[in-house]
Formats: structure tokens, C-alpha cells, sequence
């Protein structure tokens, strides 16, 4: 069955001339309508390939590359480096351990060093490993008057601590903006507090 808007075009006479008709309607069909249906009926087509092609690859990487390239992984069991995929399925699994809601303080220090090993073997953002010394030291109450102390800080003490952050190097918002977004997230923060 016909898909596109051009393959319900037939040529017929009529009073003597040719004409393109659409079955569909059986009216005449002006040239500019034509043109306008075969250039959406070609990019359908090419949109269509492209999903293929991209499908495929995806199949392709997953079912063939990914099972007979190795990664730079040892198997200490299988004595021998891990396939991709081995090693990709490994680093899934791990980050659904670790995803349980804890921030990285919450973390032990061995779950902060396999998680500071991890994002150094997949070019992630590195995760500060304490070392237990520092854990032994910095009591609770230390954590909770930092947390304190960055919730009622001023406008200038906010914008010289976040002066390197990414919102800041990358110029799409203003000092003022930031600021605002601030005080915002700190209102939600205490609304969402006061529901509990």
C-alpha cells in the first residue's frame, strides 16, 4: 500500500491536456503541491534510512564489535582482558550499586575509592576520596554548620565560592541570575522541608 503523498499521483488526459490528478480526491494537483509532496516524501525516505542506518550500528556495536574488542580491563578469573561488552555490562551493574540515593560523604571509603577508580576509567568527573583520617576528624557537627554556613551566606560570599563553577565559566548567566537561582533553590529546599 502506498505510503507517500506522490504515489497517490496519476497522470491523466483532461480536455485534451495531461494533467496529475490525486486519486485519493480525483482532483487536479498543481505543480508547486508536487514539488512540495516530493520534497517531503523525500526527506520521510532519507529520515527513514537514517534510522535504519543508525539502528543497525547500534546492533552492530553492541552484538558484534562490542563482544570481540577488548577493553584495557584484566579478568583476574578468566585470566584474560574483558571484552567491551563484559566490561560495559560490569560498569552498568556497579553504577546501579552505587546509585542508592547516598551522597559521596555517605559513601564508605572503599565505595569512594572503587567510585573515584571507576570515573577515572570512564573519563567521568572525579569523586573526592576522604581518607578515614579526615572522616575521623571532621565530626557531624563540622558537616552540618558547613551546610548551615552556605545556606546563609551572603550575595558576594555566594559568587566568589561558585566563581569556577560551570554556570559561571560558560557566560549564560549573569552574577545577578545565579543569585537569583540560588535564592530559589533554597526556598524549594525549605518547602519541600516543611511538607515532611
Amino acid at each position: 500500500m502506498p505510503t507517500t503523498n506522490t504515489s497517490y499521483y496519476k497522470k491523466v488526459r483532461r480536455d485534451g491536456k495531461w494533467v496529475t490528478i490525486d486519486t485519493r480526491t480525483g482532483k487536479v494537483v498543481t505543480r508547486e503541491k508536487r514539488k512540495k509532496d516530493y520534497k517531503e516524501d523525500v526527506s520521510r525516505r532519507d529520515q527513514k534510512s537514517s534510522d535504519r542506518r543508525s539502528k543497525l550500528k547500534s546492533f552492530l556495536k553492541r552484538n558484534l564489535i562490542d563482544r570481540y574488542t577488548y577493553s584495557d580491563e584484566f579478568d583476574k578469573k578468566k585470566k584474560r582482558f574483558k571484552t567491551t561488552l563484559e566490561s560495559d555490562k560490569e560498569y552498568e551493574k556497579e553504577v546501579a550499586n552505587r546509585d542508592t540515593g547516598k551522597d559521596d560523604s555517605e559513601m564508605t571509603a572503599k565505595q569512594q575509592a572503587r567510585a573515584l577508580k571507576i570515573s577515572k576509567k570512564r573519563n567521568l568527573t572525579n569523586i573526592p576520596v576522604k581518607k578515614k583520617a579526615d572522616q575521623l576528624k571532621s565530626g557531624s557537627k563540622n558537616e552540618s554548620s558547613s551546610s548551615s554556613s552556605t545556606n546563609n551566606e551572603t550575595k558576594e560570599q555566594f559568587l566568589k565560592r561558585t566563581r569556577n563553577s560551570p554556570a559561571a565559566k560558560s557566560g549564560a548567566f549573569t552574577d545577578e541570575q545565579r543569585w537569583l537561582q540560588r535564592q530559589a533553590y533554597l526556598r524549594s529546599r525549605a518547602n519541600r522541608k516543611k511538607k515532611k
